[in-house]
């Protein structure tokens, strides 16, 4: 019943800040019952596309609450399983595509199993801030070289990040 759990629930112990957890082996009955989680949780975004900008930097490993908090769950965990959930559920041109979180960030298209986008996502080049204008300068260029219809196009740009980032207008 994956109807009472979050994303970051489903894939924890996975990720990691540098996908190691995700190289190891899991056994294929372990790995059954998360893909089987993980297509079960259900679609709170409906048909919207929603683009994640998914933050992996080293800061993102401390605990999601702050520091007082006694999670074990880290931003990480939040982040990449949220930017992975939203990549997941988009259509068209922007499925399984995030931004990275940088100055010049890159759209990257996840590919592989659960374990390979985990580790695709979380080892994807970051900077100490995003440039939010070329974020959407990138997708504006890969919507125009790809002849995106209107319906594909995301509807919001969610920034996973624990960090501040670039003055967002010129």
């Amino acid at each position: 019943n994956a109807g009472a759990v979050y994303p970051y629930d489903v894939l924890k112990g996975l990720i990691d800040n540098y996908g190691s957890r995700a190289d190891q082996s899991y056994n294929q009955d372990n790995l059954n019952h998360i893909l089987a989680q993980w297509e079960a949780l259900p679609n709170y975004v409906g048909d919207a596309n929603v683009l994640p900008l998914v933050d992996v930097s080293g800061s993102m490993t401390a605990p999601a609450g702050g520091k007082q908090s006694k999670s074990k769950i880290t931003c990480l965990d939040v982040s990449v399983s949220l930017g992975l959930y939203l990549a997941d559920k988009n259509k068209g041109k922007f499925k399984d595509t995030f931004l990275t979180f940088s100055a010049q960030p890159q759209l990257l298209h996840l590919q592989g199993n659960i374990l390979d986008k985990i580790k695709q996502m979380v080892t994807s080049s970051w900077d100490m801030n995003t440039n939010l204008i070329a974020a959407i300068q990138k997708i504006l260029q890969v919507a125009i070289e790809g002849n995106v219809p209107q319906e594909e196009m995301p509807a919001v740009l969610l920034i996973l990040s624990d960090m501040q980032f670039d003055q967002c207008a010129r």
